[in-house]
């Protein structure tokens, strides 16, 4: 995401969250303000990085910062941590079946990291 800096405000960084501090400045932000969706990357992202290393950690503070953030409710908020894990292990465990169901049955790709 691009922010305008004056859009912002006081907002930060919560450096408490190892992880999950950029998710958390995004739920705040968009709180408060009007996203533009662009239909194209403005940015891609090597793989491996430590969101991809220490995912439950991850999953973990987002959960805990979509209930500091009130940004749903407590059910939901299972509910998406739940779908996020289950994810998670679908494509780790089972990559081919992850891709399949992700593609809405279509042939899954052959080449693709996990």
């Amino acid at each position: 995401m691009l922010y305008r800096r004056v859009a912002l405000g006081a907002l930060r960084y919560d450096q408490t969250y190892k992880i999950a501090a950029d998710y958390k400045l995004t739920l705040q932000f968009l709180k408060g303000e009007k996203a533009l969706k662009v239909p194209f990357p403005l940015c891609l992202f090597e793989s491996g990085g430590v969101s991809q290393r220490r995912v439950l950690q991850g999953r973990c503070e987002q959960f805990v910062i979509r209930r500091e953030v009130k940004a749903c409710s407590f059910v939901l908020n299972v509910l998406i941590f739940v779908a996020q894990t289950a994810s998670y292990t679908l494509r780790h465990y089972c990559p081919a079946l992850y891709w399949l169901l992700r593609q809405g049955g279509n042939k899954a790709p052959v080449t693709r990291q996990t």
